[in-house]
């Protein structure tokens, strides 16, 4: 296994450590190998290619999928990721073939900006609802979609609170 990717490797599981020192280097270290020095839009691709070449190429378990979510996340609270510049470039990506890697990177996002992201959803229902283009080639296809625009619609929710309903007003 190559440095870097054993590297990228120990970085996703101290996310998880309970000793914040710890984690917070983690989330500094995932930062300066993928995202520092670069535009939002240089961001956003860097974050596609990493759940592509994870997904499809890498052979990453369930654990690296919500490792990088994790970091992703912590990223974005930390104020390292803007939101408010970041999602409207995923949502734009699901337009493309990278359509599930822009969902999965709009989940990690969207729990740390709940106002940007549901300011988006009805860009989203265009795009994947029933007759969008993104809808999905295939049952299967589809199905990951649902699941993980449900996952997605879930962590917006569950951020947002059970005071704080997300009501047209609110998805723009």
């Amino acid at each position: 296994m190559p440095a870097a990717a054993s590297a990228f490797n120990q970085v996703l599981g101290l996310v998880w450590s309970r000793h914040l020192p710890i984690k917070d280097a983690a989330v500094d270290a995932f930062y300066r190998m993928f995202l520092q020095g670069r535009s939002t839009a240089a961001s956003t691709r860097v974050l596609l290619e990493m759940y592509e070449a994870g997904c499809k190429g890498s052979g990453w378990t369930y654990t690296h999928l919500a490792s990088v979510e994790e970091l992703i996340k912590e990223c974005t609270e930390k104020e390292l990721i803007k939101p408010k510049e970041a999602i409207p470039e995923l949502v734009a990506a699901l337009r493309s073939g990278a359509c599930s890697m822009a969902l999965r990177t709009l989940t990690a996002l969207g729990a740390a900006s709940v106002a940007d992201l549901a300011a988006q959803l009805g860009g989203m229902v265009e795009i994947l609802g029933p007759g969008g283009p993104r809808v999905g080639r295939d049952g299967a296809e589809q199905l990951e979609r649902c699941l993980l625009l449900c996952k997605l619609l879930q962590r917006l929710l569950g951020a947002a609170g059970p005071k704080a309903p997300l009501d047209e007003a609110a998805m723009g």
